[in-house]
């Protein structure tokens, strides 16, 4: 009987550590899924900087092309083809609404 006894006492630690043991186990997975949505948003936030730093150096070099184009050709002359090209596009689009009338 004690020996039964001693068995149930083992049995029931036992019992009490896998309890234990499955709560520290519940308690690390959402400790790892919360540090790898920390994990995930700093890539994400990485890829960001990235594009943003890819767009600042496109613009840069957009700004950079404008200038020389302006440097090479005198405003004047450069103004009157901006001024062309606007008014060619807005008879396109009168062009269009007309042509969207008579069908």
């Amino acid at each position: 009987k004690e020996e039964a006894s001693t068995t149930a006492a083992a049995l029931s630690a036992s019992q009490s550590t896998v309890e234990e043991l499955r709560g520290r186990m519940v308690e690390l997975q959402a400790q790892n899924h919360s540090l790898q949505a920390k994990v995930d948003s700093m890539f994400t936030q990485t890829d960001m900087a990235k594009e943003r730093r890819a767009t600042a150096a496109a613009q840069e070099e957009r700004d950079a092309l404008l200038s020389r184009i302006e440097g090479m050709v005198p405003r004047e002359r450069l103004a009157a083809v901006q001024a062309d090209a606007e008014s060619e596009r807005k008879a396109g689009v009168r062009v269009r609404e007309r042509a969207q009338e008579l069908e």
